[in-house]
């Protein structure tokens, strides 16, 4: 049975298939650092937008915030668009291209 890279997938596994779908998935999902710059700068300011209005009723509620989920300022929200890309999707994105 043919298998990715030696990693153990088998393409002909019903299951296996499942997995590799999960993973497509997963990846569409994280895939705003990847398109052109113009649709993942307004992608990235709503996602942002939604995060901080999570933390105010997170901090509302008493229930303790995570520091990524607030973006006050350019500064921070570049910050953490850099962070995503370079230690979430870049990583996700080159072991796909193993499959």
């Amino acid at each position: 049975k043919k298998k990715a890279h030696d990693g153990g997938i088998d393409f002909e596994d019903p299951k296996d298939q499942a997995f590799l779908g999960k993973i497509l998935l997963h990846a569409a999902d994280l895939s705003n650092p990847v398109r052109p710059f113009h649709m993942t700068r307004e992608w990235a300011r709503r996602i942002s937008l939604e995060f901080n209005d999570q933390v105010i009723r997170e901090q509302a509620l008493g229930m303790p915030v995570l520091g990524f989920m607030m973006t006050p300022d350019e500064k921070a929200f570049c910050k953490n668009e850099t962070g995503f890309a370079s230690f979430v999707v870049a990583p996700m994105w080159r072991a796909m291209s193993m499959l």
